[in-house]
């Protein structure tokens, strides 16, 4: 399945706090908003990021789900240039169903490549060469070329914990 996201500037960037769960290996999204929705669906990227979606219009929530340290290629990276945070929704997804998570994966594309960056603490996993960056949750982005997502760049607020490791 392809999802095409759509960029929506007066749609609200997602609230809340990204935070890498060491000993569990993976991503937690907490939401600030107390009435995160009940009815939604995830697309999932790589070994298991997870990025969920809102089934009453489409918006990307946070990210979260599993993905092992041991596996990303450390080096330096250079966050693309966002584009004014926005939300960020799929054009369509009338056909999702709750509580499932869908491939997010390209035209045959994965994004199992992970890059990590000890000195900012930035984490993409995907094309790390966009020509669009979107936030659409807290410390949460998608890259964007053409109108497809290529990769999710993520920032956890405790990534200096990560290089602890």
């Amino acid at each position: 399945m392809v999802f095409i996201p759509e960029v929506l500037r007066d749609l609200k960037t997602v609230r809340g706090r990204l935070i890498y769960e060491i000993n569990d290996s993976s991503f937690n999204f907490i939401y600030e908003e107390s009435d995160f929705p009940a009815g939604r669906a995830c697309i999932c990227f790589g070994d298991y990021i997870q990025v969920a979606i809102d089934l009453r219009n489409g918006q990307l929530l946070g990210a979260s789900g599993l993905s092992n340290d041991k596996t990303w290629t450390k080096t330096s990276l250079i966050k693309p240039k966002e584009n004014s945070p926005s939300g960020l929704i799929l054009k369509e997804f009338s056909d999702l169903i709750s509580g499932v998570g869908y491939a997010g994966e390209r035209e045959g594309r994965t994004f199992e490549s992970k890059y990590y960056d000890p000195e900012s603490g930035w984490l993409c996993t995907g094309n790390p060469n966009a020509e669009t960056v979107v936030q659409f949750a807290t410390n949460c982005f998608a890259a964007l070329n053409g109108n497809l997502i290529d990769a999710l760049w993520l920032h956890p607020e405790n990534w200096r914990e990560i290089n602890a490791i």
